[in-house]
């Protein structure tokens, strides 16, 4: 039988048999395992080779899994993992304060979204998972940029620049800086208008083992979002997050032992100390 597939499908397909073989492989080896001409997938192997996807040993000539495919392989554990966690939180907290809630993690310069909860009022915001925020945009930037030093935070500023997205967004660098200390001191990050007109939010970053790993933030139309209202969403982001922080650590515990004996607390027994204000 004759192999058709396009060439990215041979491509993925030499990736999987690579990754779920726990032992090296030849060239004509995967040829003969996927039916494919030993040329192609040669020419496949090199070109994963090149982007360090795989690596091949020098003595046996044969393959493995490359660094940057299980850098992959991990970072979407971790991202998987922490909505996982956070999800039951993030649903409490979005009917608590009643307005739509995303955790979302840092990749490259950007707040990447992998979670949303949705208000359940008729008129609200929303994001698509997967979507990016410029990491000087608004609220969740300043939330995980309050986790580096001000150098660091600089140098970012002076390779990206301030954007003026609004007629309120922070274009000054000593201004922007000030804003992230703010941030620091108090936990939590507001947005008044700075990303989008009209909208306004309170963001907070999830740490674990000491370094951020997510922001939680609540996003919400400006009518509906007062002073008071971001400071009481204020302080139920800043609970979320401890409580998002207590479970990852809990996980981290459990996923150490091998006989299971910690028993972490129901995501429903942790919330008793959380209560909506409605």
């Amino acid at each position: 039988m004759s192999y058709k597939a396009s060439a990215t499908s041979k491509t993925l397909e030499v990736l999987k048999l690579i990754a779920n073989t726990k032992q090296q492989l030849g060239v004509s080896e995967i040829a003969r395992m996927l039916s494919i001409n030993k040329s192609t997938a040669f020419g496949i192997l090199r070109t994963l080779q090149q982007g360090a996807y795989v690596i091949k040993d020098v003595s046996t000539k044969k393959y493995t899994v490359g660094g940057e495919l299980v850098r992959f392989s991990k970072m979407i554990s971790e991202e998987n993992g922490l909505a996982h966690v956070a999800r039951p939180f993030l649903e409490r907290l979005s009917e608590s304060v009643d307005e739509t809630v995303l955790l979302g993690i840092c990749e490259g310069a950007a707040i990447k979204v992998i979670d949303v909860v949705e208000a359940k009022k008729s008129l609200t915001l929303s994001s698509s998972v997967g979507a990016k925020l410029p990491i000087t945009a608004g609220a969740p930037g300043k939330a995980y940029l309050s986790s580096l030093q001000n150098e660091e935070v600089v140098a970012l500023l002076k390779e990206r620049g301030l954007t003026a997205w609004t007629k309120r967004s922070i274009t000054d660098v000593g201004r922007f800086l000030q804003e992230v200390e703010a941030t620091r001191k108090q936990g939590f990050a507001l947005d008044w208008e700075e990303y989008v007109a009209g909208v306004r939010g309170v963001a907070s970053k999830i740490t674990s083992e000491n370094r951020a790993v997510g922001v939680i933030w609540v996003t919400a139309f400006a009518g509906s979002m007062d002073h008071k209202k971001a400071l009481e969403v204020s302080r139920m982001i800043l609970e979320t997050t401890r409580l998002v922080t207590e479970r990852l650590t809990a996980s981290a515990v459990l996923t150490g032992l091998a006989d299971g004996g910690y028993r972490a607390k129901p995501p429903q027994a942790v919330w008793a100390r959380f209560r909506p204000t409605r």
